[in-house]
């Protein structure tokens, strides 16, 4: 997990319901966004940019590499490449063919701030803020295209990208779906109207899974994606800011109560009690607060 001031937490979760004790690894930064390939785990670290760190014994992750940037805020990894949503200048593409000594950013300048980046063939998708879903030709990473652009009504926070669509946690704009089956001209976004601001999806299977702020997890049927299901919600004790699904399972980072775990397939959902877990709780709420302080200064300084 990517937790802020803390930098890198790792959490044992080979038994979802009984989660063990989070082992740390501070970063220089505040990290945003975190992508785990191989026995490496790439940080959106804020202003200190990508922190590259070698979690081959996650027991014991090694001493964090940089590569700067701006302000970084996601990341995703692709082949020897490291896709950086960097909010001060736009979007950056690091060689990390040896990770151990990560190449010079380059650099492609977007129209707002970028918050998110999906890679998904030769297309980054950046969520960008104000200005939408950035689309941004990476057939040739060290000369990447100038975006292109499909405004959104909200504010783009997060994108995953499925198949021919791209789905946006368009904050209080709702899930945005666009079709990008031609990058180069995506689709009038439809909307999905959501009870509170959007702050994550994860696509799976036929489901987009999103975090929903004060409504918690969001299970949406997208079978097909231009006539989605009704929102089903789990709600959450604290508020949602992110989502991963794996196995049976959702994660969901949720703001004052920490991580919430919930039973999404095999029977009986529901969220899962986390018994021992209140350190857990502890550090990932206090965490959330600096959060959420950054986030309202950095809307603020846009108005």
């Amino acid at each position: 997990m990517a937790d802020q001031a803390s930098g890198l937490v790792i959490i044992d979760i080979i038994d979802p319901t009984n989660p063990g004790t989070p082992v740390f690894e501070n970063t220089a930064g505040q990290s945003e966004g975190i992508h785990v390939v191989g026995d490496y785990a790439y940080v959106a670290d804020g202003g200190m940019g990508l922190a590259i760190i070698d979690i081959t014994d996650p027991a014991n992750p090694e001493t964090p590499i940089y590569a700067a940037t701006g302000q970084a805020l996601g990341v995703c990894v692709q082949g020897n490449y490291a896709y950086v949503a960097d909010a001060d200048w736009g979007f950056a593409i690091i060689d990390i063919s040896d990770p151990t000594n990560p190449g010079t950013p380059v650099y492609q300048n977007l129209t707002d701030t970028a918050q998110d980046v999906h890679v998904n063939g030769d297309y980054a998708y950046v969520a960008d803020w104000d200005s939408g879903l950035a689309v941004i030709n990476i057939s040739d990473p060290t000369n990447p295209g100038t975006a292109v652009y499909e405004n959104t009504a909200g504010k783009a926070y997060r994108v995953f990208v499925s198949g021919n669509y791209a789905y946006v946690a368009d904050n209080m704009g709702g899930l945005a779906i666009i079709d990008i089956s031609d990058p180069t001209n995506p689709g009038t976004p439809a909307y999905i109207t959501m009870t509170s601001f959007v702050r994550d999806v994860y696509i799976r299977g036929n489901y987009a899974y999103v975090a929903v702020h004060a409504s918690g997890l969001a299970i949406i049927d997208i079978s097909n994606p231009t006539n989605p299901g009704t929102p089903i919600y789990e709600d959450t004790i604290g508020y949602a800011y992110g989502v991963y699904v794996s196995g049976d399972y959702a994660y969901v980072a949720d703001c004052h109560s920490g991580l919430a775990i919930i039973k999404i397939g095999g029977g009986g959902g529901g969220i899962i009690p986390l018994g021992n877990t209140f350190l857990i709780f502890v550090v990932i709420a206090a965490v959330c607060l600096i959060f959420i302080t950054k986030r309202q200064i950095t809307s603020k300084s846009r108005e």
